[in-house]
């Protein structure tokens, strides 16, 4: 697929080189048509390689027409008929001005631009001397409410995304599936055209060739020809760099990788899925989650400790596929991290308040011993006592849990959430017998809660979520501080503020899980949107909010489905009503792959571009 891709890549960049140099603009580089009404109330249209003038423009309802190549031949049934208008204003010219009467807001129409002539075929600005025949059609599939709510456009990009959609239109299409689709396509080809940090069909509709020749990814041009023979949803894996996906069955949580493995964790499952070719990913093996519900996992070496509620297990994977359980400490403890040495380390709640981190495994021992044989109320005897190793008391922060704990290198970031304030400590484990907390970070703001963290290139990037808990309507606020001394990190300004839950980067290429669901890639430094990554309809994914998941299962008249989900419908109905909105989603990057814990959608793989 990908080898395809780059064959045509070459071949098809001088095809769209042509869609950019015969563009056009008015002498002040403002494309576009004014922001009139047409006839009726309708928004104008405008017909650009340059300016076509004098074109016919033939509306079709999509409702006609299973097969959209009909239209090639010019059928003589169109919806309505119009001209593109003439002026020497190149801003004025080829404007289409569609009656109301002949559009309605709820069905998707053809607009097909015939013939005509180009009056700024060089695309300098000025108006040709002598205009140019335009012997060809381009086309755009447009909402009717779209037509009517603003200026919209039919160039090279419409009329691409006309020849790759139109098979959405064998057997009948929604206007929400077609949007959808669209909205995809969108966000393959271009880049964030009108400035509201979404990509999406709107982009499409406002693209012009000269403003917007930046905004089109060349890293995913096409031969048309071959785009014309896949489904909507082949050009989006072909694309998007979708390569491979497996359903977990329940919510996949939490994503690590090691060499030909990827460790997938759900709320009571951890999964050992063969990715050795990531267009074929299969699970392997399967172990249930002990005691409780999993929280998170850490992997170093032939070790794996596993999180839940009441208990921290490792397990040797020493053998490829292999999952086998070699001690459990009963610790109920609310967060853990594993540093460059093999350390693993917790945090717990102390009496007066506060909190404590220690180690309770390195990568020679697993688990200590004397921390598998006692009870939690021992082990917290001892905690308490200061007479444990690694052991380093964090000052009280009176915040109600601790929730971050992630380590970069020999530096640890520790956060906390509060009823008013997050705060996050960093702290210096390069002496791990004698950690040394370096600075503080108070984020102020009604319930903060410290989602992710990334250190690249002496910044802190800080995803904090705030808002109500109670509903779990929490949106993520991004942070970012110059931490090149640690001791005294600096708040920066952003130049813009998306909604990050979760965090990694490869490169200058941020990847990001963001609060509207979509998974994105930005750059790191601008934070400037570069593609969201459509999610591939390979899963039910529809139950998105608690309301829709408790109305589900109601509706499956079963009593035990709360309490005891036997088969994989109601495994994966317990598991969105109880895990969905529980924590952020997980990245890992490996070689030329992205592996997403994509909730419900299971894991997701992506080639890097």
């Amino acid at each position: 697929m990908f080898t395809l891709k780059r064959q045509l890549a070459t071949a098809l960049l001088f095809t769209i080189v042509a869609f950019f140099t015969t563009a056009c603009s008015d002498s002040n580089n403002n494309m576009g048509p004014p922001d009139t009404d047409g006839t009726g109330g309708t928004k104008p249209g405008q017909a650009l390689l340059g300016p076509i003038v004098d074109a016919t423009v033939s509306v079709y309802d999509s409702r006609d027409y299973e097969d959209l190549s009909i239209l090639d031949d010019d059928p003589d049934n169109p919806a309505c008929e119009v001209k593109t208008t003439k002026s020497e204003n190149l801003d004025e010219a080829g404007l289409i001005l569609l009656p109301a009467e002949c559009i309605e807001k709820d069905l998707i129409y053809i607009v097909k631009v015939t013939g005509g002539m180009d009056i700024d075929v060089d695309d300098d600005g000025i108006l040709d001397d002598t205009p140019t025949p335009h012997e060809s059609s381009i086309h755009a599939i447009i909402l009717g409410e779209r037509i009517y709510a603003k200026p919209w456009k039919v160039t090279r990009v419409t009329d691409l995304m006309y020849f790759v959609l139109r098979a959405l239109f064998q057997g009948g299409t929604t206007a929400e599936e077609f949007l959808t689709q669209m909205d995809n396509m969108a966000q393959l080809v271009l880049k964030d055209v009108n400035g509201d940090d979404i990509i999406d069909h709107n982009d499409v509709l406002e693209w012009n060739p000269r403003d917007h020749e930046q905004l089109f990814n060349p890293e995913v041009l096409q031969d048309i020809e071959e785009l014309q023979t896949l489904s909507p949803q082949q050009v989006n894996e072909q694309l998007s760099g979708f390569t491979g996906h497996v359903d977990t069955f329940m919510q996949a949580n939490d994503v690590k990788v090691q060499g030909n493995y990827a460790y997938v964790l759900t709320n009571t499952q951890l999964h050992v899925i063969d990715i050795s070719d990531p267009s074929k990913p299969h699970i392997i093996n399967t172990a249930s989650t002990p005691e409780d519900l999993a929280i998170d996992f850490h992997i170093h070496d032939h070790w794996l400790y596993l999180r839940t509620y009441k208990a921290i297990t490792a397990y040797d994977i020493t053998e490829p596929g292999e999952i086998v359980k070699v001690s459990s400490s009963p610790l109920m403890c609310m967060s853990s991290s594993i540093d460059a040495d093999g350390n693993l380390w917790v945090g717990l709640a102390t009496l007066e308040g506060g909190y404590r981190i220690f180690s309770i495994a390195d990568a020679e021992h697993g688990i200590f011993d004397e921390l598998t044989e006692l009870t939690e109320s021992d082990i917290l005897t001892i905690v308490m006592s200061e007479r444990f190793r690694n052991d380093i008391k964090v000052k009280p922060v009176n915040q109600s849990s601790f929730d971050l704990f992630r380590f970069f290198g020999n530096v640890a970031v520790l956060g906390f959430m509060g009823g008013t304030e997050a705060t996050i400590l960093i702290v210096d484990f390069s002496d791990s017998d004698n950690p040394q907390l370096i600075s503080e970070i108070i984020t102020p703001g009604f319930l903060r809660w410290p989602l992710d963290a990334l250190i690249k290139n002496n910044e802190l990037l800080l995803s904090i979520g705030h808002g109500d808990f109670t509903d779990l309507s929490f949106v993520p606020t991004l942070m970012r501080f110059d931490i090149s001394d640690f001791s005294m990190p600096v708040q920066l300004t952003l130049p813009q503020q998306p909604s990050l839950r979760t965090l990694d980067q490869i490169g200058n290429a941020l990847y990001a899980w963001e609060s509207s669901d979509r998974l994105t890639r930005r750059n790191a430094d601008t934070l400037e949107l570069e593609a969201s990554i459509p999610l591939p309809t390979v899963v039910d994914a529809s139950l998105k909010t608690l309301t829709d998941i408790t109305a589900f299962l109601l509706s499956r008249n079963d009593p035990d489905t709360l309490s005891d989900p036997f088969d994989q419908e109601g495994m994966k109905s317990y598991n969105k009503l109880y895990g969905t909105y529980r924590y952020p989603e997980h990245i890992a990057i490996e070689g030329d792959y992205v592996y997403f814990a994509a909730a419900e959608y299971g894991l997701l793989i992506y080639r890097l571009p």
